[in-house]
């Protein structure tokens, strides 16, 4: 935990020295919030590295959310006439996203094999065995 620690007073420590133009991401933004001394509570840098620590994007990459469903972990982006308006416009572009990275990279197999499982299982859609594992390496 320790390490965890140093790790992020480390990042945290780069972005107070290095107050760059790029645009504020969600670190630099707590940062600002730091003794501004407007609100009622003041955020400290303890207050930051807790939100750190249980930040975890994992919980979102195995589970199957459907956007225009029933689905309560996306309701920020709303749901029915008052959706985010960029949801179809994403479903249009990742295609070309898609696209583009293919054309851009040389690709080769995760497993270190030429050989790519193209085994079925059976379901409500058809879904691979083994799920691909492929690593973009630059032209």
């Amino acid at each position: 935990m320790t390490k965890l620690k140093k790790i992020f007073e480390n990042i945290i420590d780069e972005r107070l020295e290095d107050p760059s133009d790029v645009k504020d991401d969600v670190l630099r933004s707590l940062l600002k919030l730091v003794g501004d001394g407007d609100g009622d509570e003041e955020l400290t840098l303890d207050d930051i590295k807790h939100l750190l620590m249980i930040f975890a994007p994992e919980r979102y990459l195995e589970r199957e959310i459907d956007v225009k469903g029933r689905d309560f972990e996306l309701i920020p982006f709303g749901s029915g006439r008052r959706m985010c308006p960029g949801i179809p416009l994403a479903y249009r572009m990742i295609h070309l996203m898609l696209g583009t990275l293919l054309d851009s990279f040389n690709w080769e197999n995760g497993k270190g094999t030429k050989d790519i499982n193209m085994a079925e299982k059976f379901g409500i859609t058809l879904q691979k065995v083994e799920p691909l594992q492929a690593i973009p390496l630059p032209r």
